[in-house]
């Protein structure tokens, strides 16, 4: 609203700010609920305090609000990073907003190895260190084209096997639910050779009493010796039809499936732990549990089925061809190829031996564990991995990370840090969810953290005539059931309101009184020139 003449005649104190919108380069609607739980986070975690001590009040708060960019935005090119600041609420000091290219500068110098490190060390000395957790640890790989990044190597792609590819790994601390520490290596090591160094770096940051959660990517025979010999618990999952776990399903088939004593209700699965020693180690039982689902069942002779269907397609299109499958292969065990002596394929027929010992094994999968529990805890326990994936999944789907987009090897460095620390903002809104559906105990399908963002970006404020920002709307309903989840009521909006308004407010004027300062000085210059022209 705009006063008129007579608001000064009835309040003649009062004094009227005017807003010269071409000076001030933000907008008048900011999205605000979203930056006031995110701030919540960072506090609660000590982020702002630790990057403002090592980085300073613009580089910390520039990370951080890319943080929150990729958190919101689900994004992370830093050419569109101008448009997120200019309508919300930012950590930088004074909330300045800075373009792409400061964002790239900031990438390639705003920390160096030692600063990522004694966060990681900090950040590491926060977990209980006297306390036994669970560690689960995932890697993932990312594509990359660029020419001059050192770690970029051809590998094990999981998507696009024809570009290079980079390493990126997540220590998770299934106890507590957040990232401990995470890790680049070169795109040509394998995930099965990492875990001993993953291991030692755990060891380095002064874990000693932890087990590990690790999927059927990290079972080996020398993964396994070597864990035993650090003295470190672990769980191992794997399918059952693998040779080292099949003989044990096949020995035990049938005498537990149908059990109620067996049934773990969670999960709708049967299981039973049987002891047993792997690689003819005699000194040292390990814990098999042995599981089956129905659910699981049906899907894995489905998945078998369709394997089969296809490679018969396959085969019958190259009737009368030189073939080559190696031993190996699905192929060439499932199917009896009659080939001539040049290669070419005559008939073919299913291998019935080989299907029906297949899938025998549908439907059962294992978690060899090293510590003495029941196939109950030990699953439950495996599924809580579930927060990890979920971690990987945000990483990838949630903040942009399924590429890096730099093409500078400082930058691959630095950008990972940032999305770490975004992970650890975006961990304690999981964190602060799964509290809020066990206190409650409901459930419901915008319980999850991109629902939950979503509906806290519709917390605005706008800049009114005076010069002050002010929530342009109640908070409705659904705004205070998205807020109860992370404990704020509509009291604490208001304050942090008032608060964001006050700092824009200030900046806003020092930005006019600067531009007042400039043009009264450019006055000043054109006067002069003309007063010596005239004395010419």
């Amino acid at each position: 609203m705009y006063p008129n003449e007579n608001y000064f005649k009835y309040f003649p104190n009062d004094s009227i700010v005017e807003i010269d919108n071409n000076l001030i380069d933000r907008s008048d609607a900011l999205k605000t609920g979203a930056w006031i739980v995110l701030s919540m986070g960072i506090e609660s975690n000590e982020l702002d305090e630790w990057l403002d001590d090592h980085l300073g009040a613009i580089d910390g708060g520039l990370l951080l609000d890319f943080a929150s960019y990729q958190i919101i935005c689900e994004a992370n090119e830093a050419q569109h990073y101008p448009d997120y600041a200019w309508e919300h609420p930012l950590f930088t000091g004074n909330m300045k907003i800075y373009s792409d290219t400061k964002i790239s500068e900031f990438f390639r110098s705003g920390m160096d190895v030692n600063t990522r490190q004694a966060f990681l060390e900090w950040w590491t000395d926060k977990a209980d260190k006297n306390e036994l957790i669970y560690i689960s640890y995932d890697s993932s790989n990312k594509n990359s084209q660029a020419g001059d990044l050192e770690i970029v190597e051809f590998g094990h792609a999981k998507d696009d096997e024809s570009k290079p590819i980079f390493n990126w790994a997540v220590a998770h601390d299934i106890t507590n639910s957040m990232p401990l520490f995470y890790e680049e290596y070169l795109g040509s090591i394998v995930d099965v050779t990492q875990l001993k160094y993953m291991v030692e770096r755990a060891k380095s940051f002064g874990f000693k009493k932890v087990g590990f959660i690790l999927d059927r990517g990290y079972c080996s025979k020398q993964n396994i010796l070597f864990m035993d010999e650090n003295g470190f618990d672990y769980i191992l999952m794997m399918k059952g039809n693998k040779d080292l776990v099949s003989s044990l399903v096949l020995a035990n088939r049938n005498t537990f499936e149908e059990k109620s004593v067996c049934f773990i209700p969670q999960y709708a699965t049967n299981g039973i732990t049987v002891e047993h020693r792997f690689y003819g180690d005699e000194d040292r039982i390990r814990h098999v549990h042995l599981y089956f689902s129905s659910s699981r069942y049906n899907a894995d002779r489905t998945e078998l089925e369709e394997k089969l269907a296809k490679a018969e397609d396959l085969l019958e299109r190259q009737l009368d061809h030189t073939i080559s499958y190696s031993s190996m292969s699905f192929v060439a065990t499932h199917f009896n190829l009659a080939t001539t002596r040049d290669g070419r394929l005559v008939s073919f027929s299913r291998n019935y031996e080989k299907i029906d010992h297949e899938t025998a094994l549908c439907g059962y999968f294992c978690i060899i564990a090293s510590a003495r529990m029941s196939a109950s805890d030990a699953l439950i326990l495996y599924k809580n991995r579930d927060e990890s994936e979920k971690l990987f999944r945000s990483d990838k789907s949630f903040l942009g990370g399924s590429s890096m987009r730099v093409h500078h090897q400082l930058s691959l460095d630095n950008k990972p840090f940032v999305t770490f620390v975004a992970l650890i903002i975006r961990s304690w809104l999981h964190k602060q969810i799964i509290a809020y559906i066990k206190a409650s105990n409901k459930t419901c399908n915008w319980l999850n953290v991109p629902s939950l963002i979503r509906e806290l970006e519709k917390i605005t404020v706008l800049r009114d005539a005076d010069g002050r920002y002010r929530l342009n709307k109640a908070i409705t309903k659904r705004n205070r059931e998205v807020l109860a989840v992370f404990g704020i009521d509509e009291e604490q909006v208001k304050a942090k309101v008032k608060g964001l308004s006050d700092v824009l407010f200030d900046v806003d004027q020092a930005t006019m009184r600067s531009a007042e300062n400039k043009n009264s000085s450019d006055e000043d210059t054109e006067h002069e020139e003309e007063n010596e022209w005239e004395d010419q």
